[in-house]
């Protein structure tokens, strides 16, 4: 009964049209679940064993669980602002010729952009939702997605140039372990070493989905992340081994796309980045520290970032021209760097004007 309640909450008909794959898979995902659970129930009343049928049950009722916070919320949200980002999505989508299905955008996140695989949805902020300037980030989501769809032979060149990469950074930690064992070098300097090896084999991920964002998006997805990281005043060598950090410091994943700018020919856009960057990073202070050169190796990350530049020139993506600046090169990708243009070049008060001007014409395309 309560899986029949949360599929009435799938809105039809919906309001906005981009949003009809999420609807479905939630209707198909709850009718799967109940079907699965109707079976279990079967084996149950036939006498099967209890404790297996529970495990198998829990699985289900987790999976019906994420359908229900992580797909039918964000029906329940068909705003303008909603409909606005799943234009830019769609456009983004089609401009770089990704081979997996396009995601739907919806409004809801409480932790900055983020992504939820098994509903294909991506999360932004209500906040950010009339920004242009914070766009961007969707590229970085996009690359959460083409790490998952990987297994398609299509992307086999990008499957093996992230293996190569991620090899790379591999052996830099192996022989800089060999290293400090020879040199007998003090216990918390092996154990930090042993530390962000481990993090590296999650940070490539991210650091992949970095640098997917600017040869994707170009400069303007190296600026929103640097405005970010401004707003939230955080050094930008911010480190804890005691916890589990999800992402490479923030210096490091500026350095990644930075390099990612100047495999994709903006070396001049690269450079302006890093100018501000160094300002943002004096600016909300911090230092590296003693320990920070071994989590953020620099060689050794732009050797990856190479290969991953190479490969994903082997797959068909659609990625970044400087040559093609205009609408000639994606509008939607036009639009998400002119945003940072206009932003750089204007008077107090332009750029507002400019942006809410914007907002208004992505109604119209929301058709075309």
């Amino acid at each position: 009964a309560r899986i029949r309640a949360m599929a009435g909450l799938v809105p039809y008909p919906l309001k906005i049209g981009a949003i009809e794959g999420l609807a479905e898979r939630c209707t198909h995902g709850l009718k799967e679940g109940a079907a699965a659970l109707e079976r279990l129930r079967g084996e149950l009343l036939a006498g099967g064993d209890v404790g297996g049928i529970l495990k198998k049950a829990s699985s289900h009722i987790a999976k019906i669980s994420e359908i229900e916070v992580y797909g039918l919320s964000p029906l329940q949200c068909q705003t303008k602002e909603m409909a606005q980002l799943n234009v830019v999505l769609r456009g983004l989508h089609s401009e770089m010729a990704l081979p997996f299905p396009r995601p739907t955008v919806c409004c809801i996140s409480n932790q900055g952009y983020a992504s939820h695989i098994p509903t294909n949805t991506i999360y932004v902020p209500i906040g950010e939702s009339k920004s242009i300037q914070y766009f961007a980030h969707l590229y970085h989501e996009l690359g959460h997605y083409l790490l998952y769809a990987m297994d398609d032979p299509r992307l086999e060149p990008l499957r093996e140039g992230f293996g190569r990469a991620s090899a790379i950074v591999g052996a830099h930690y192996a022989g800089l372990a060999q290293d400090k064992a020879r040199e007998h070098a003090p216990a918390h300097v092996t154990d930090f070493i042993g530390w962000t090896r481990t993090r590296w084999q999650e940070w490539m991920q991210e650091s992949f989905c970095d640098l997917f964002g600017v040869l994707g998006g170009g400069p303007a997805s190296a600026w929103a992340y640097l405005y970010t990281v401004a707003k939230n005043a955080m050094s930008v060598y911010h480190l804890n081994a005691f916890t589990v950090q999800t992402h490479p410091p923030s210096d490091a994943r500026m350095t990644m796309m930075c390099a990612g700018l100047r495999l994709a020919g903006c070396g001049e856009d690269a450079d302006a980045i890093w100018a501000k960057w160094r300002d943002v990073a004096d600016t909300v202070g911090g230092s590296p520290g003693e320990m920070y050169r071994y989590a953020a190796p620099d060689g050794p990350m732009r050797s990856a970032a190479r290969a991953i530049h190479e490969a994903l020139g082997e797959t068909g993506v659609v990625t970044y021209d400087p040559g093609s600046r205009g609408p000639e090169g994606g509008r939607m990708r036009a639009l998400l760097n002119d945003a940072w243009s206009v932003f750089w070049r204007s008077e107090e008060g332009e750029y507002q004007k400019w942006e809410a001007a914007e907002l208004e014409r992505l109604n119209g395309w929301d058709s075309q």
